[in-house]
Order: C-alpha cells, then structure tokens, then sequence
C-alpha cells in the first residue's frame, strides 16, 4: 500500500529510504532496551518487571485514549 501511494505521488525511488527508516528505528530502540533492561537486571529481577509493567501500563493508558478520526471528520 506504501509502495502503491508512492508511485501515485511520483515518489517511488524513495520507498527503499522510506520502508527501511522504521526497522532502522526498531533495532535502534531494541539496543538501547537491552542495556537500559540489562541495568536493574543486575541488581534484582523485581526491577526488570516492575519497570515492565509500568511501560505496558503507559501503552495501555495511550490505548484507551486512540480514536478514529475518519468518524469525526
């Protein structure tokens, strides 16, 4: 769908850059999780998960509040 959106735009040589930007982004973000994970793993295992349950619980709060915006347009 990406791809096809492009090629409507005349964009089509920047899907490469555009489609590689989020896993670049990703694997950034796995990195930088394992050494923040890695920090309070070395002090107990209580730390990891609370930290855990605190970010699943920040998703879970943005989640609530997402709403489709096509309906009030």
């Amino acid at each position: 769908m990406v791809y096809d959106s492009m090629i409507s735009l005349g964009r089509e040589e920047e899907y490469m850059r555009m489609n590689g930007m989020p896993n670049v982004l990703t694997e950034v973000a796995q990195r930088i999780a394992a050494v923040l994970g890695g920090v309070p793993a070395r002090y107990s295992y209580f730390w990891c998960y609370s930290a855990c349950l605190v970010i699943v619980g920040l998703a879970l709060l943005v989640f609530a509040f997402l709403w489709n915006q096509k309906e009030y347009l």
